[in-house]
């Protein structure tokens, strides 16, 4: 009786351990066995597809030795020790393992411990899940997002995102700088944005919002805010629209960039231009440049003017001037040029040319020659003036003064004549 009793007991066990193998053979994640020496007493088919073995050849096989990456060795034989001693064990571990070809697999394994009725170690089973391309995509996610909080460090931008449906707006700690809040300001909504935006431009944004929601993904704006301390600033936004699968508008998330120095200095520049164009109008100057690599010339209206080449005939080459010169000031020109080119940034001369009509004008050339740190000439920038009215004067009162020479000569006998 106690013979057939512990026989049905032991065939009872025999079922049970072979139903608890045959579910660490369907489970999708990697399964181990080893003895309390390390070596191994059952692996399941996934664990043998990850490390490419066959179940022959590593059964009864040091697992450590197998499978652990020399530099891992003593720390994980240390811990497995451990567990071997009924001392401390991590339940979670990650560690890399290696497979049959020498690549390296990261796999966050759950370990339980298994005793006999005496409370002695006889097994250790590892239930592992290889984490290897999803630890590589955190990693790359991370290195990303580190990238990304350079460049928007770097370039001073604020990134902000809205949820259209619970009207949720987030804004990361450039945003509070940019618009003059205290970080967390509260509350933080469409509404209290909207306030702060400039009066005039808020029509401007209000018609830019009704072009979103029809059909545009991506907008880019410029609007003024007022900060709370009165200031004015001049922001550039990018925004992307993410839309449900039904075309209606999910959520906004863009960045936003404090464009007031360059607003500044383009009212600046403005102004000088403005001033330029006065002087040059004045003065009767034609502003030219011309890039010697590419050998690019540009020409204000004032130089078409000037040399009598309507912008139609105009190829924007060097040879357009160049072949304006009077021949017999040709050389003069390419040897004054030249030699400003060669050795120094300033220059200034006088030469005639001819206009397309025939007509010879004197022009007086003044330029400047612009280096790069090797001091090699990148371009010339000049202004032009038609001096010929100033020539005929010149002319007329050296003539007059010659007449007035002779008549101061021939005194004496004009009076004894008289």
């Amino acid at each position: 009786m106690k013979y057939h009793y512990a026989k049905q007991i032991a065939q009872e066990l025999q079922c049970s351990e072979q139903r608890f193998r045959n579910v660490l053979e369907t489970l999708a994640l990697v399964v181990i066995m080893v003895d309390p020496q390390g070596n191994i007493l059952f692996c399941n088919d996934a664990f043998l597809s990850l490390t490419d073995w066959q179940r022959e050849a590593i059964l009864g096989r040091n697992g450590g030795e197998l499978f652990w990456p020399k530099e891992l060795r003593p720390t994980l034989q240390e811990i497995f020790t451990q567990t071997v001693n009924n001392q401390d064990f991590p339940t979670t571990y990650e560690n890399e393992i290696l497979t049959r070809s020498g690549d390296r697999r990261l796999i966050a394994w759950n370990n339980t411990v298994q005793h006999n009725a005496a409370g002695e170690v006889i097994s250790v089973t590892s239930v592992g899940e290889d984490i290897t391309d999803r630890k590589r995509a955190e990693n790359h996610i991370y290195e990303l997002s580190q990238r990304l909080s350079l460049a928007t460090h770097s370039a001073q931008l604020g990134i902000w995102d809205f949820d259209v449906s619970t009207g949720l707006l987030i804004w990361d700690d450039r945003m509070y700088e940019m618009y003059g809040h205290p970080h967390h300001f509260e509350p933080l909504n469409y509404d209290s944005w909207l306030t702060q935006v400039h009066p005039d431009d808020r029509g401007l944004l209000e018609t830019s919002n009704h072009d979103i929601a029809a059909d545009q993904n991506r907008v880019q704006r410029e609007f003024r805010i007022v900060c709370p301390n009165g200031e004015v600033r001049h922001i550039e936004s990018h925004l992307l629209v993410i839309r449900n699968a039904d075309g209606t508008v999910q959520r906004l998330t863009g960045i936003n960039r404090d464009i007031s120095d360059r607003k500044q200095n383009e009212i600046n520049l403005q102004a000088v231009s403005e001033r330029l164009m006065l002087a040059t109008e004045a003065a009767q100057m034609g502003i030219w440049e011309w890039t010697v690599a590419d050998n690019r010339l540009i020409w204000d209206e004032r130089m078409h003017e000037i040399f009598g080449v309507p912008k139609a005939a105009f190829t924007g080459k060097y040879q357009d001037c160049e072949g304006c010169v009077h021949p017999d000031d040709l050389s003069l020109y390419c040897a004054s040029r030249d030699h400003a080119l060669a050795t120094g940034n300033l220059a200034k001369f006088d030469f005639r040319i001819i206009r397309m009509d025939g007509e010879v004008r004197h022009v007086e050339s003044c330029f400047n020659v612009i280096r790069d740190e090797a001091g090699q000439p990148i371009r010339i920038i000049g202004i032009n003036r038609d001096i010929s009215d100033r020539q005929q004067a010149e002319l007329a009162l050296a003539q007059a003064h010659q007449q007035l020479q002779a008549l101061m000569q021939n005194a004496p006998a004009i009076i004894e004549l008289l």
